[in-house]
């Protein structure tokens, strides 16, 4: 079993930015979200689906002078202002977890952020090669 991601160096950071990656195969709109971008101050989360095992994988990248890029075959759009991202942003991440199936692959995480009295978890989930996005309430 891999090494739980360590969340040492982005809870408590306040969310500055989101953006997610989309496979888009017939240039018509979000396809297939395959990557999330949640950028703090020191760090910025990367979420991404392993599309060979249809698992999650997490990790954090220096955010200092490192523009978020893609390859041709996807683009980056915002979604700071789209749900279920929305009220994000100046929120401080809390919690993240990560959750494994009965079969041993990580196929979904939960991120807490909150500020003040407000407390909100978004649910990321890998399903067929993409990530399903989810505000829990």
């Amino acid at each position: 079993m891999e090494a739980p991601f360590k969340t040492d160096n982005i809870a408590g950071e306040k969310i500055e930015a989101i953006a997610i990656e989309v496979w888009d195969q017939n240039n018509n709109g979000l396809d297939w979200v395959t990557k999330v971008f949640i950028q703090t101050t020191k760090e910025t989360l990367v979420i991404s689906v392993n599309p060979d095992l249809d698992k999650l994988e997490l990790k954090t990248e220096s955010a200092i002078n490192k523009p978020i890029a893609s390859d041709k075959e996807t683009s980056i759009v915002s979604v700071d202002a789209t749900a279920p991202f929305s009220n994000l942003l100046d929120k401080r991440i809390v919690w993240i977890w990560t959750l494994t199936n009965n079969q041993g692959y990580q196929d979904d995480a939960q991120i807490e952020v909150a500020d003040g009295q407000y407390r909100k978890r978004i649910q990321f989930m890998a399903e067929g090669s993409q990530i399903k996005v989810y505000r829990l309430k």
